[in-house]
């Protein structure tokens, strides 16, 4: 009855704690001078954060399949989990408990248990439902933590796990650069190609008919293709529960063929000609998916594009459980909490959250790609990595010579003094960031259910906290941009995949708020 038994009873409630820490005391502490110290210790320490402000009813989907019953013993099985790799041991605090790892020592274990309780701190300043994060350097993973609910809207939802699938938004679009080097360095691309010559249907600025579009052009957001006419259509009309209603091949043709129902010149800029000037577009990535499609279909590599990355990206590291349809992942019942973290938000009106369903859009390649953050790090570190990880070389020096200049659809920030390389997402429900420092090849992976704000919202300012005690843990010296020689145009705070509000929306699925 040692007061230390409580950091090993996480499943005991705390009241029930209290008790066994007072008996332990009266036992105690008239010979354990120590116990006075511990006593104290765990008074003043808050319980357990075992549920997040919920809702009495949990998402549709998990509901009709008659499930929830099961929850109350899942949560007690998956605590939040913190591993660290050639770091330190650390002591995890989560939902569900504590889970403990060896490392280097006391002091080191105690300034980890500090990150993790920072992490925990945040996410409940911003509303941060689940996270689940990666450290990595150069070829390494050093630490990896993962916390907060699968299901926040049910008072026993499920704790995010290490192998939890999360949607990445607008992160899914480096997968669209790598596998577009992959066919670069087959030499069945050319950075300088028409995308034309490559498609079933001709593609250009209807302003600038002579100007050809081309495969560098899409990889660089330069290629004058504009998100304003597709952020005009009626969300219904885009999104779905599970898989995208529509191919690539219908989508893009009804978008930007001249023959296309959804057709318009607005999708084009007026002002600059292609492979002029930056315009971010989800549209454009998605036509450079497209033409990963086409090409690898014709060298009968794959038949989607979701099949060429799940073979020829992910497949090579190890990784099995990824891809972009949620019928590849099992179905809704493959991604059951805690197998995926549905996304959901905090809706302050009603003080709760709310969680959604997996779902999906035709230009799904731009924000639709289901992985952990454990198995998203390997694809990411093999390009911190010169294109190794494991000892399993996925790319080539010049392939990441390209992605490390900011193209291939990963770009540049500068943050607290570090120059830094990748990309952000951001979709209903879903919050997501993964950059290293260039300098250093220290880098991180964070992926979130919850909601980006305006750049100022508790929940951004929360999840730049996150981040940037991530780096000044194990970056702390940063570096410099030294022998930078391009810069890049910043992106718009939080470029998503689409606008979600429009006036004009008719109902969207699973009580999505587009």
């Amino acid at each position: 009855f040692h007061p230390l038994s409580y950091l090993i009873s996480p499943q005991i409630s705390y009241t029930h704690n209290l008790i066994l820490i007072f008996v332990s005391y009266i036992f105690c502490c008239n010979t354990r001078p120590d116990s006075y110290f511990f006593f104290f210790f765990l008074m003043i320490r808050r319980p357990p954060r075992s549920t997040l402000s919920s809702s009495s009813a949990a998402s549709d989907v998990y509901k009709r399949q008659g499930i929830n019953a099961e929850y109350g013993e899942k949560s007690k099985k998956n605590g939040a989990d913190v591993d660290v790799g050639v770091g330190a041991g650390v002591g995890a605090r989560g939902q569900g408990g504590w889970r403990h790892s060896e490392g280097k020592g006391e002091g080191e274990s105690e300034v980890l248990v500090q990150l993790e309780s920072l992490i925990e701190d945040q996410m409940d300043r911003g509303k941060i439902p689940g996270l689940s994060a990666v450290v990595l350097s150069q070829d390494k993973l050093v630490w990896s933590g993962h916390f907060g609910s699968t299901l926040p809207n049910s008072t026993d939802g499920p704790a995010v796990s290490a192998t939890t699938v999360f949607e990445l938004a607008s992160l899914s679009k480096t997968t669209i650069g790598v596998a577009a080097m992959l066919l670069m360095e087959k030499e069945l691309l050319h950075p300088s190609d028409p995308i034309s010559d490559h498609i079933g249907f001709d593609v250009y600025n209807p302003h600038f008919p002579d100007e050809a579009i081309t495969v560098h052009g899409l990889l660089t957001h330069t290629s004058s293709i504009l998100d304003a006419h597709y952020n005009q259509i009626d969300s219904a009309l885009i999104y779905s529960r599970g898989d995208p209603h529509m191919s690539l091949d219908e989508f893009l043709f009804a978008l930007l063929d001249e023959w296309g129902d959804w057709y318009s010149s607005a999708s084009f800029s007026r002002r600059h000609p292609p492979q002029r000037r930056y315009a971010y577009s989800n549209v454009g990535s998605t036509l450079a998916a497209y033409l990963v499609e086409t090409v690898a279909k014709k060298a009968g590599l794959a038949s989607t594009f979701d099949e060429f990355v799940r073979k020829h990206v992910f497949a090579p590291l190890g990784v099995h459980r990824a891809g972009f349809f949620v019928k590849g992942l099992g179905g809704e019942r493959g991604l059951v909490p805690p197998m995926g973290a549905v996304p959901s938000s905090w809706v302050g009106s009603k003080k709760r959250y709310e969680s959604y369903c997996f779902y999906n859009f035709p230009d799904y390649p731009d924000g639709a790609l289901k992985i952990s953050a454990m198995d998203y790090a390997k694809m990411f570190g093999a390009v911190i990595n010169d294109g190794e990880w494991d000892g399993v070389r996925l790319l080539n020096h010049s392939s990441v010579g390209y992605i490390k200049r900011g193209k291939a659809l990963f770009y540049h920030e500068e943050r607290e003094g570090r120059w830094m390389l990748g990309h952000n997402g951001g979709e209903m429900g879903i919050a997501t960031e993964a950059f290293f420092n260039v300098d250093t090849g220290v880098g991180f992976v964070v992926i979130a259910t919850g909601d980006w704000g305006d750049g100022s919202s508790a929940f951004d300012r929360s999840f730049a906290a996150i981040e940037k005690a991530l780096m000044e843990r194990f970056d702390p010296v940063g570096g410099s941009e030294e022998g930078l020689v391009e810069q890049v145009t910043p992106l718009r705070w939080r470029e998503g995949h689409r606008l979600a509000q429009q006036s004009q929306a008719r109902e969207c699925p699973c009580g999505l708020p587009c």
